[in-house]
């Protein structure tokens, strides 16, 4: 009897203890199948930039809240070099952004 004695005070306690904490660490959880996220509508945008002007067309874009989806080349010119190798030069990029819709 001395033995069942001595164990049942700190195992009451560890069980107490266990239970608490699940308590305390679950009662602030909160459903996320409760939250329906809201599908945001996007305006797209895509125009032909010379490759002089790419960089200051990126600035317009940042600045009106576009953010830049893709840099494609649209335009290739076949140049025959200083030793006579062909070589392609890109002259004109297609860009495309997008911004939340309003």
């Amino acid at each position: 009897m001395r033995v069942a004695s001595r164990w049942g005070f700190p195992v009451l306690c560890a069980i107490g203890a266990f239970l608490l904490a699940g308590w305390v660490l679950t009662r602030h959880a909160v459903s996320q199948t409760d939250a329906k996220p809201v599908p945001v509508k996007y305006e797209y945008s895509s125009s032909v930039v010379d490759a002089n002007a790419l960089q200051p067309k990126f600035d317009e874009l940042m600045n009106n809240g576009w953010e830049v989806l893709s840099v494609t080349t649209a335009e290739t010119v076949l140049d025959q070099g200083v030793e006579n190798k062909p070589r392609l030069i890109v002259e004109k990029y297609l860009v495309v952004g997008r911004r939340p819709g309003k």
